[in-house]
Formats: C-alpha cells, structure tokens, sequence
C-alpha cells in the first residue's frame, strides 16, 4: 500500500478534530482566488524595467498598505508584490485562523492559503516585468507562508526569508528535493505567539535532510520586527539581488 498523500493525512487530521471536510478540504479553508495587491518599487527603480521580485506578506490583522513600510529605506533595485490577505480582520486582513486553534484547522488553513498566494503568484510573474524567481518574506502569518511557499513551491521561489513564522509539521516534505529553496529565517527569541523553540526545531529538521537554512536569533525579542531585524532583513534580501548572475540565477547559490 503507498504512503498516503500530505492532503489525505490533512483530511483526516480534520476528522478527529470534529470538522466535516469536502473532498479532503473544510469549506472554510478552501483556496480562494484572485487575490488582490499592491506593489511599489525600490532603489529607484522604474515600472518600465524589468526586475527582481519581492513577494512580502503581511501578517494577521495587517495589511499591505501597512506592511509595505517594512521597506522604507531598502537600497536594493526591486519591484515588491504586497498579497493582501483573504479574511477581513478589523481594518486588516488574514490568511487563515491564529495560531491559538486546534493544529489541524491551522495546517489545513496554512496549506490553503499558500496554494492561494502560490497561484496569484504564478498569474503575476505570468504578466511580466520580473527578473528571477522571487524572493520571498513575510511577518508572523507572512512568515509562515514564506516557509510553506520555499519548501511545497521550490519552482517558483528564490528564497525565502520567514520573520517570526513557523511550519506544522504536517506540512514539512518528507525529503528535500535536488531544487531546495534556501531559507534564513528570523526570530526573536521571547516570542509568545508563534514560539522560537518551535522554529528552532523545524530549522534543525530541515538542516538535518541537508536543507539548506539558517536561524538568526534575536535575543529577548517578542512576536515583532525591531530595528535590529528590518536592518538585518534589509541586507539579506539585498545581497540575494547582488549575488544574481543572471535571469534565471538562483540567489543564494
């Protein structure tokens, strides 16, 4: 008999959780589709260019608008792409439910939800204007789905950049495949909403198949993006545009 699939395992995670599923899905996490967005432009770039492509989501509660100040300042020549998220909350959006639900709806939510961004993702590099893969980040929500979209999407990631995010382990692949995604991800360690040891752990799975990835610590740092951080982020994703040798160069690499 064969493995069963990670949509299968999903669905009957969501059986003993007690929520009815439809063809190996809740009705409430279905992927939905298009989504909308916003982009801006970096280092004084021009739209009539084409350029390398940030993906940046945003987390719970937050919207693009909003979240597109994490790149004030940001040196690097670069067109971002802002998804904004699915479900109204408040004046912001979502993605999927908080953390504080039952793991199944989560991962069930979580797996949704990147399919969604990976599909609008697809329609927009499909329209042109971007150099490369993307590269990818995003806070809280955001940076679980940048986790997510490098390990299930490798085709159409560059790399990838969680800021305090997490993976369920339900939706870790089995086996890095020969296109692993790099990922440096970016934590602080007195985080009470989406815990550092969880991440901690995931990143020591992952580099344990040989995935290549990096945990950067911020000691005393809650669930937030300080100074320190958005300086650091900054120079990643920058030397990732530096380090492209062309088109199709995986940064990085």
């Amino acid at each position: 008999m064969s493995a069963p699939s990670r949509r299968q395992l999903l669905s009957g995670l969501l059986g003993l959780a007690g929520v009815t599923a439809l063809s190996g899905w809740s009705p409430a996490v279905r992927a939905r589709a298009p989504l909308e967005a916003t982009e801006l432009l970096t280092g004084g770039a021009r739209d009539d260019q084409d350029l390398p492509l940030i993906v940046a989501i945003h987390g719970y509660g937050d919207r693009p608008d909003h979240f597109a100040g994490l790149f004030s300042g940001f040196t690097g020549r670069a067109r971002v792409w802002l998804p904004r998220g699915t479900d109204p909350i408040g004046e912001g959006w979502g993605w999927f439910v908080r953390r504080r639900e039952s793991l199944p709806v989560l991962a069930a939510g979580l797996d949704a939800a990147t399919d969604t961004v990976a599909a609008a993702l697809r329609a927009r590099l499909a329209r042109g204007g971007c150099l490369g893969p993307p590269l990818v980040t995003g806070f809280s929500q955001g940076g679980m789905l940048s986790f997510s979209l490098a390990l299930r999407h490798p085709d159409l990631v560059g790399a990838a950049f969680p800021v305090a995010g997490w993976l369920p382990a339900e939706l870790v692949p089995p086996r890095v495949g020969p296109s692993a995604v790099p990922i440096v991800a970016l934590h602080g360690t007195a985080d009470t909403i989406l815990a550092f040891d969880d991440t901690q752990r995931l990143v020591a799975d992952l580099a344990a198949q040989g995935h290549p990835v990096e945990l950067r610590a911020y000691e005393g740092v809650g669930h937030s993006v300080t100074a320190t951080m958005r300086r650091d982020l900054h120079r990643l994703l920058a030397d990732a545009l530096a380090r492209r040798v062309g088109p199709a160069a995986h940064p990085l690499r």
